[in-house]
């Protein structure tokens, strides 16, 4: 997993740290583990579309500046690029 300075801050985590906050000040507004921040900004997990959009207005960009983050974000050992996924995007779970 590449290791993120404030240098080469994944486009993400420029978002973030531009509204000023913190990994776990973001977890705690939008109530999802710290955990799973770092796997968004890191680009081991994708987004939903609902997370995004309330990334969107917690930082105070436009959605699309979310959407760009993600895509120009490399997942770790991958040459695909992250994506939000819509709900018919994940596999349904069996009953």
């Amino acid at each position: 997993m590449p290791r993120w300075t404030d240098k080469n801050r994944n486009p993400l985590g420029k978002l973030r740290s531009g509204a000023g906050l913190s990994q776990a000040e973001v977890s705690v507004k939008l109530g999802i583990g710290i955990h799973s921040v770092v796997r968004y900004e890191s680009g081991i997990s994708d987004l939903t579309i609902r997370l995004a959009e309330q990334m969107s207005a917690l930082y105070g960009v436009p959605f699309e500046e979310i959407r760009k983050a993600v895509a120009e974000t490399e997942r770790p050992k991958s040459k695909h690029k992250n994506r939000i996924l819509n709900k018919s995007d994940r596999e349904e779970e069996p009953a």
